[in-house]
């Protein structure tokens, strides 16, 4: 019987695996708008195949649909009783360093916890979600130019963040836009600006609102102040702010630092929906990744295979220091 400490990445079984998932990418591009309606099924198909030899034993492995073909994946092991080879492999693909190459890394995890029936004292729980994100490209548009002076003027950069060793501040920026179907020497009747607000979690969201609703009323009734028509119809994101002094925070920094030889933690404004809501209902939540954040959703995406090896690693130690950490309780 292994432990923990002993966990490697099976490098043929991931490459194999994230070959397979990758094989299926173009169908599970999320835009709704442009017609690419994701079928998440198609990757967890593979999910399911390769955690079936051991489903039902070590594994409660379960997809769960509310749409045809989109289904959502909850993985689960709990047992009966409740310095890495740095290959330079580049590994590329679309969503190999974001989305896909960590289902593939969470998959085998799970199989090797399973394939060496580990004894953990909690139960370790993985949720693959269908449509976690939407991507949109990034702009500015002249015509907003007031709206995000006023909002950097009123939510603008604090010192609290600079504890969190945050990137940058609150960020507001204009991302898409539609208007009415004329022919080219005609101006459109009518225009519509969308975006996203990423808000520092040292600002309140309701107030943010509040006030950016009351400045885009007051430049509704003095239009002639505007080039155009704007409205705020947008999107806002709720920032977070991971405790630093958490069971699971320290779990992970300490797994990080054992492997890699130091840990840098920092933080972003994030789009993830459901990272607050999820800390307000009490999860001890800590955010990480093992891509290139260089390559995210670029052209020529990739992961680097000895990244992964060292993520596995890190996330079976993980595992290890929370149970440490549950011992002393």
């Amino acid at each position: 019987m292994s432990s923990l400490h002993d966990f490697a990445l099976d490098e043929s079984a991931y490459v194999e695996l994230l070959r397979k998932l990758i094989s299926v990418s173009e169908h599970v591009q999320n835009a709704p708008g442009l017609g690419l309606i994701p079928q998440e099924n198609l990757v967890s198909d593979f999910v399911l195949e390769e955690l079936k030899p051991f489903t039902g034993a070590e594994l409660s492995v379960e997809r769960v649909e509310f749409v045809a073909g989109r289904g959502n994946v909850i993985i689960k092991y709990a047992p009966p009783s409740a310095a890495a080879d740095k290959t330079l492999a580049l590994l590329y693909g679309r969503g190999t360093t974001d989305c896909l190459g960590h289902v593939a890394l969470l998959t085998l995890l799970f199989k090797e916890l399973a394939k060496h029936k580990v004894q953990t004292k909690t139960q370790v729980v993985c949720v693959l979600i269908a449509s976690e994100e939407n991507s949109e490209i990034e702009g500015a548009m002249d015509a907003m130019t007031k709206i995000q002076e006023y909002f950097y003027k009123e939510f603008g950069p604090v010192d609290k963040e600079k504890e969190y060793n945050y990137s940058c501040p609150s960020t507001m920026k204009p991302t898409r836009i539609e208007s009415s179907v004329n022919g080219l020497n005609q101006i459109p009747p009518w225009a519509k600006i969308a975006g996203d607000v990423r808000l520092s979690p040292f600002y309140e969201m309701k107030e943010m609102i509040a006030k950016m609703t009351a400045f885009v009323d007051g430049l509704n009734a003095n239009i002639t102040s505007l080039e155009g028509h704007r409205g705020p119809v947008s999107n806002y994101y709720e920032g977070i702010a991971c405790s630093l002094d958490s069971a699971g925070y320290k779990a992970l920094n300490s797994a990080i630092e054992d492997v890699l030889g130091e840990a840098k933690p920092f933080s972003i404004s994030g789009s993830l929906p459901l990272v607050r809501d999820m800390q307000r209902g009490g999860f001890d939540l800590t955010l990480v990744g093992f891509g290139k954040s260089s390559v995210y959703h670029g052209d020529n995406e990739y992961c680097q295979l000895s990244d992964m090896k060292d993520a596995l690693k890190i996330l079976a130690l993980t595992i290890a220091n929370v149970d440490a950490a549950l011992k002393q309780i």
